[in-house]
């Protein structure tokens, strides 16, 4: 496989430590993303690229930072840095804000019909269409970087070296709780209907779902700080050695069956994977924090392509005979692929 470089776009030339989307929206060949730049007290713009032309429009502007967000029936839902849950429509036009709690939100949300779930050391529940808090929990105060995840009639989700906890949708009660010092990254249903928690200090816990009771657990080759990706029977998850400035990552193939975990194989780089794996045919697409960018075959490891980026790549679009790379320095970057398969 070869990637040609077709062009980057910058929105402004010379920003020092820019960060951009870790999500996306593209469609008619229009890329939504949003990109934070700039010194405390920092500045986002969500963003609409013409990927044809490379014209460019700021839709809207937060004084702080945004990471990531949610579009749906042509509005955007995102938190940022400065406490607010945000509702844009398509156009940029802002619907409501709400306040939650004080202090920096977790990039998170989740939609689940009417309602918009979030967490700012207390766990809230939204009115989608209005901002309105229905119910807050605060009964769990930590940071949280997990996702909200909804199993039916529940919320599920966990903090930073504190607890899994699972709570009614409805009502925001407590119904489970699992450990003391956890560190969730991430809360993902089994096939077998079993909960698998990435805890981020290197271990993968797997808990009933329905009563917390604990299952398992398994150890992982590194720090888990990226979402996991299933295809066919396989979860792929990528990894790193430290929080700040890793040195090696490693993105590990694991069969499953069941509550069994069983590496297959892994693909070692020289710096944290800083991207979930995304999955095309029988190629298997990530980024890690050496600057580099990777193809390999998702069923044996083997190296199809490495391209070196601008910046650390955060997200990525993979569409036909094209890649769309976002990344710290050329916050997007286009690329012709060749020679697959």
């Amino acid at each position: 496989m070869k990637l040609k470089s077709d062009w980057v776009y910058n929105y402004q030339k010379g920003i020092r430590s820019p960060l951009t989307s870790v999500s996306h929206h593209i469609e008619n060949d229009k890329l939504f993303f949003v990109l934070e730049f700039g010194s405390f007290p920092y500045t986002s713009l969500l963003l609409e690229l013409d990927l044809n032309t490379q014209e460019c429009q700021a839709l809207y502007e937060v004084p702080h930072i945004v990471r990531n967000f949610v579009l749906e029936n042509e509005r955007f839902y995102f938190t940022a840095m400065n406490s607010y849950v945000y509702c844009l429509g398509k156009d940029g036009s802002l619907i409501w804000q709400t306040k939650i709690g004080k202090g920096n939100p977790s990039m998170e949300v989740t939609i689940d019909g009417d309602r918009i779930y979030a967490s700012n050391r207390a766990t809230f529940c939204l009115d989608k269409n209005s901002g309105e808090i229905l119910w807050q929990n605060e009964e769990y105060k930590k940071p949280s970087r997990c996702n909200l995840l909804v199993h039916e009639n529940h919320i599920i989700s966990g903090e930073q070296g504190g607890k899994v906890f699972c709570l009614d949708k409805m009502t925001g009660e407590d119904v489970w709780e699992y450990g003391e010092k956890e560190w969730i990254n991430e809360c993902v249903l089994l096939g077998n209907g079993h909960l698998l928690v990435t805890d981020s200090s290197g271990k993968f816990i797997i808990l009933d779902p329905k009563t917390g009771k604990f299952v398992k657990e398994m150890d992982a080759r590194g720090k888990l700080y990226q979402k996991v990706v299933f295809d066919a029977g396989r979860m792929y998850a990528g990894d790193a050695d430290s929080s700040m400035d890793s040195t090696s990552g490693n993105m590990t193939c694991y069969e499953v069956s069941g509550d069994d975990l069983k590496e297959v194989l892994f693909y070692k780089t020289g710096g944290g994977i800083s991207t979930p794996a995304r999955i095309d045919g029988e190629e298997l697409f990530f980024a890690s924090e050496d600057g580099n960018f990777y193809c390999i075959d998702k069923n044996t490891g083997e190296e199809k392509a490495k391209k070196k980026t601008k910046g650390t790549c955060h997200d990525f679009i993979v569409r036909g005979d094209e890649v769309i790379i976002l990344s710290d320095k050329g916050q997007v970057e286009h690329f012709s692929v060749s020679e697959r398969g």
